[in-house]
């Protein structure tokens, strides 16, 4: 019997869901309660009846309104439903647009969605203090058969690949009548800073019960923004608090009262009108907001919930129907940024290939490129577009223009600003760092340890760009090794920040032949530096997660390798080389030598972590650390006890969920049980009530 804590605990404190799990425990005779414990732990073998659920004494023997007597918990299985892929033109469409239509599941009857309506009418979601947050699946548990439906679920593997992880945070986002829009924004991640991907590794899951109309204030999004204005959260933040009171200043002197909208050059906007019952699957960087509710009495509901890659895309392994190795191009005329180079990357990310038309040439002046001069010359100018900036002069409106630059705020009072679309440079710079990432990644290394980034936003801006193109290309020899110096000397954290980011991006190339070649001396340098980085010698909290999170990448490439990408022929070369060299093989253990040191340092991290006072702590470094942790599969056994004392009294909600994801993933259904049993007993004691 497998556990899926990801539902049962409904997200972050296990204090709600599992009241269902003991209360019909307490209401069943010991030698039937292994019966009710699939249902509830997330077996597939009996339906989900309603004759002892939560609100038995309540219902006076009516019907639950919560469950759907047609669907039984984990339905997909129970149907033997495989999960529906995507096709190529699908895929095509994410990774240029930024999201995806997913059309309502023909397996779940309209009712099923009707009855989760009508709940989060009942139950006054709507209301601020009646939104129960993380602890949605608990109000509305009908949810979970939407995520393991076989066209969510398909296309969360198509994605993301097989064992993606669903995270423990999940929202209920109501539109009332008279709800002003928002302005564009990104999210932030729920585990709190991190350096945004353009390869999609964190996605969203948006869910609507009901049909959404236009007046209703649909969710819109702006196709392909998601490659676009990869700033930290904290920058977007410290602009968007100014936004409004900025924009309206400006607005008022313009003889306007709105923000300056964004241009369609920067992508075409889209309202998401869609069925009741469908989902809108989203890169999890993509620019975004709610809409106006224009309507009389018609509230919206939007479920969004998250998912993260767990394994690093397998070569010759696509996970959706996969039938072209080239992008194709997807039919209709829309308008998204034009960044053919990234997208063409990602497509081959994702089928395991290698970076652009082979190894990028290790050069600064562009020798071997067509002639020196003029491979020079190309060089060189993308390297003036790579460093173009942006933040010379700030508009007023800085939230909303976050995400295409800056124009010169130094008008004259009544002057109109310039069209937005026509000085926007993060297009053609971005576009210009995948380019030098397969003709001279020099140039962007230099980018990258810039130390002028610590002060002036060119180089920031320049070092970010660069990061996200070093971390597509192929690492020449020699290059990883340069990258781990960073980690370890460079004076502006940025610099070692970037550098630890670009080495997880690097896990296939630098990790992903240490098993069949016998040589790791390059992985174990790249590995050192990281746990370096991770360790308390490292003052700089957001480089610690930055390296705590290569080091998961990294270690879910070595664990994916030993497990599965070892054929027999390589395994006995493999024996051979150690019968033959004995102790002198550094190697001695292939990749799990490297595994055990990656697993020790997080250990040690959580460690800490777990006993520091509250105001030394950071709950973040946690998060990442436990997550990091789970993804090296079985390598991870060794650690199951400090999981279970992290899923049982980790300081952080997030850290305790991934705890409990690890826990399931290496079948400890016991220790499950056990921790859901000494949870909140009775769903109907309260203070008010004395008991």
């Amino acid at each position: 019997m497998m556990v899926d804590p990801a539902w049962v605990l409904a997200g972050v404190t296990g204090a709600v869901a599992v009241r269902r799990l003991v209360f019909r425990a307490q209401q069943t005779s010991p030698n039937t309660v292994h019966k009710i414990f699939p249902e509830v732990l997330g077996g597939f073998d009996i339906p989900a009846g309603c004759d002892r659920c939560l609100h038995a004494r309540e219902r006076k023997g009516k019907p639950c309104p919560e469950h759907d007597h047609n669907l039984p918990t984990g339905f997909n299985k129970a149907m033997n439903l495989k999960p529906m892929r995507l096709s190529d033109e699908q895929m095509a469409e994410f990774i240029i647009k930024g999201y995806l239509v997913l059309p309502p599941d023909s397996n779940i009857p309209t009712s099923h969605h009707t009855k989760i309506f009508k709940r989060c009418k009942r139950s006054g979601i709507e209301q601020r203090r009646r939104n129960p947050g993380n602890n949605i699946l608990a109000v509305i548990p009908g949810l979970r058969q939407i995520m393991e439906s076989a066209t969510v679920d398909g296309a969360l593997r198509s994605v993301l690949g097989e064992g993606y992880r669903i995270h423990g945070h999940r929202h209920c986002h109501t539109t009332k009548p008279g709800t002003r829009e928002q302005e564009w924004h990104r999210d932030a991640y729920a585990s709190g800073y991190q350096k945004r991907h353009h390869r999609p590794r964190w996605v969203m899951i948006m869910y609507y019960p009901q049909k959404v109309t236009l007046d209703m204030g649909p969710t819109a999004v702006i196709a392909g923004s998601q490659y676009l204005s990869l700033n930290s959260h904290r920058e977007l933040i410290e602009g968007a608090r100014l936004t409004t009171k900025h924009c309206r200043h400006y607005g008022k002197a313009q003889g306007s009262d709105k923000c300056p909208e964004i241009p369609d050059t920067f992508g075409q906007k889209h309202q998401v009108c869609v069925e009741a019952g469908s989902c809108v699957l989203i890169h999890f960087d993509i620019w975004h907001r709610g809409t106006a509710n224009t309507s009389e009495d018609k509230n919206r509901y939007m479920f969004k919930l998250q998912a993260t890659r767990m394994q690093e895309p397998v070569p010759g392994k696509p996970t959706w129907r996969n039938t072209s190795a080239e992008l194709p191009r997807i039919p209709g005329s829309f308008k998204v940024p034009e960044l053919e180079p990234i997208w063409r990357s990602i497509w081959r990310w994702l089928r395991g290939e290698k970076h652009a038309d082979g190894q990028a040439r290790h050069t600064e002046d562009g020798k071997g490129l067509g002639g020196a001069k003029s491979g020079g010359n190309r060089v060189k100018k993308l390297k003036e577009l790579l460093y173009t900036d942006i933040y010379i002069h700030r508009h007023p409106c800085r939230g909303t223009h976050e995400c295409i630059g800056y124009i010169e705020s130094n008008l004259p009072p009544g002057a109109n600003p310039d069209d937005l679309g026509k000085i926007s440079k993060e297009v053609p710079a971005i576009r210009a760092a995948y380019e030098l990432s397969t003709i001279s990644t020099e140039a962007l290394v230099s980018a990258l340890k810039s130390p002028k980034q610590a002060t002036e936003k060119i180089s920031a801006a320049a070092a970010r760009r660069a990061s996200l193109a070093l971390g597509a290309a192929n690492p020449t020899p020699g290059l990883p090794a340069r990258l781990a110096t960073l980690v370890k000397a460079a004076d502006v954290p940025a610099i070692r920040g970037n550098a630890c980011f670009v080495l997880g991006e690097w896990a296939r190339p630098v990790f992903g032949e240490i098993a069949q070649n016998g040589n790791d001396d390059e992985g174990t340098t790249v590995v050192t530096a990281l746990t370096h980085a991770l360790s308390t010698t490292e003052k700089c909290s957001l480089v610690r997660v930055a390296a705590a999170e290569a080091l998961g990448t990294i270690g879910s490439m070595l664990s994916q390798t030993t497990d599965e990408d070892l054929d027999d022929e390589t395994e006995q070369k493999l024996n051979e080389i150690k019968k033959h060299l004995g102790p002198s093989l550094r190697m001695s253990e292939r990749p799990s030598r490297l595994i055990d040191i990656i697993r020790e340092v997080l250990e040690s991290t959580i460690e800490t972590e777990m006993i520091l006072p509250p105001e030394q702590a950071s709950p973040q470094l946690l998060q990442y650390a436990v997550a990091a942790l789970i993804r090296l599969g079985s390598f991870s056994r060794p650690s199951v006890e400090l999981l279970d004392r992290v899923a049982s009294a980790g300081p952080d909600r997030y850290a305790r969920v991934a705890a409990l994801e690890g826990l399931k993933r290496l079948g400890e259904t016991e220790r499950l049980a056990r921790g859901l049993f000494w949870d909140r007993v009775c769903p109907l004691s309260a203070a008010d009530r004395g008991y």
